[in-house]
């Protein structure tokens, strides 16, 4: 992969002018075979511009905070496919940013990508916020691992409420309204999600968190979103996300749930595949399903929603959880709104032969596209 750092110090340094000015190279720079290091300052963020003779590129850099170094990577779909001439930085009123600039021959290659196994046996120790794979899948699929949920909620709780909890999908909530309030224990967005999320932002001038704009900054670098400087536009891929706070087993479970998600947000096809299969199904079986949404809080009114979260909370299991876990959950609602009892016993006869029916289902859809059986996804 092409690396180019944000924030690294370069050597050796340029003249003092030119990193006013920007930078002429004296032949035009091939980035497929070179990496590329600048060393800025700026309070808010600014565009990286790389211009040849007849194209232009901006990328958004994030915000430095003046003393920390802060290093992010470019693959090279996100970077120009022409040869660069003169590079940049502007504020977004068009002033220059001052910077520093090296470069090196690039050695490294494309990452091929990391299977759910080599994710969930990482024992390495986790100094930073977070491990990020690309799922060897295809797709594009990121793949966050952080080091615990209360990181986790900074990166994603808020887009958590916006994108599916009723009463608040839409709307960008503040630290202080959804503290308190639980997100998720794993995560996944599409592009179209975070591409609405991040634009709304910009329009309502709202004030994101610092691991929010690291967030965006890795899906502009992924080519995830895009940016034609007036707005943020949607590109390929989505993310998925789970901790290390979570048991094996559940780090397992969650993984699974997460990239049936990755893949559902991604694959064409397979989308359309899972969706005749919910306009299939008996109105009684889709009635059971939305009820158990509903009451896991999720808005119904979400018809897409409610059937990408059937793939994922029916196929994170193994066959033999099935009929067991779908009891305990309905049993647990009963408990918690007994109003629902009398509908839950109703339904309690024949709901394990309705949730397997619809696993060996499910499960056919995926394995015939992906390496997916009882409930794991293989090398």
């Amino acid at each position: 992969m092409l690396i180019i750092p944000i924030g690294i110090a370069a050597s050796p340094p340029l003249l003092e002018d030119s990193t006013r000015r920007g930078y002429f190279f004296p032949f035009p720079l091939n980035l497929e075979q070179t990496d590329l290091s600048l060393t800025y300052r700026s309070d808010l963020s600014c565009l990286l511009v790389l211009e040849g003779l007849e194209d232009h590129m901006e990328l958004i850099l994030p915000p430095l905070d003046g003393e920390s170094s802060l290093s992010e990577s470019f693959s090279p779909s996100s970077l120009p496919d022409f040869p660069v001439s003169f590079i940049s930085i502007q504020d977004w009123e068009g002033s220059q940013v001052s910077f520093s600039l090296s470069t090196s021959n690039s050695t490294q290659k494309n990452q091929e990508g990391d299977n759910h196994q080599t994710i969930l046996s990482n024992e390495k120790e986790l100094e930073d916020d977070y491990f990020l794979y690309l799922w060897d899948e295809g797709n594009n699929i990121l793949i966050f691992d952080f080091k615990n949920y209360e990181v986790q909620d900074k990166y994603f709780k808020r887009l958590a409420f916006f994108m599916e909890k009723p009463g608040y999908r839409g709307t960008l909530m503040t630290d202080e309204e959804i503290e308190g309030l639980h997100g998720w224990n794993a995560h996944d967005y599409s592009a179209e999600g975070l591409v609405s999320f991040y634009n709304l932002a910009r329009e309502e001038d709202f004030p994101l968190n610092r691991e929010e704009l690291d967030l965006r900054q890795i899906l502009l670098n992924k080519g995830i979103i895009l940016f034609d400087g007036k707005e943020y536009l949607t590109g390929e891929g989505a993310i998925v996300s789970i901790t290390r706070e979570t048991s094996p087993t559940l780090r397992q479970r969650f993984i699974t749930h997460e990239s049936l998600h990755g893949l559902f947000f991604t694959d064409e096809e397979f989308r359309e595949e899972i969706r005749s299969y919910w306009m299939g199904l008996p109105e009684n079986y889709r009635e059971i399903w939305r009820f158990f949404m509903v009451n896991n809080a999720y808005d119904p009114s979400d018809e897409v929603l409610m059937y990408n979260e059937m793939l994922g909370y029916t196929l994170q299991l193994h066959r033999k959880e099935v009929a067991g876990y779908f009891q305990w959950r309905f049993n647990r609602i009963k408990t918690l709104k007994p109003e629902n009892t009398e509908y839950i016993d109703r339904i309690t006869p024949y709901l394990p032969e309705v949730m397997l029916m619809i696993y060996d289902q499910l499960e056919y859809l995926v394995s015939r596209r992906y390496p997916y059986s009882d409930g794991i996804f293989e090398d």
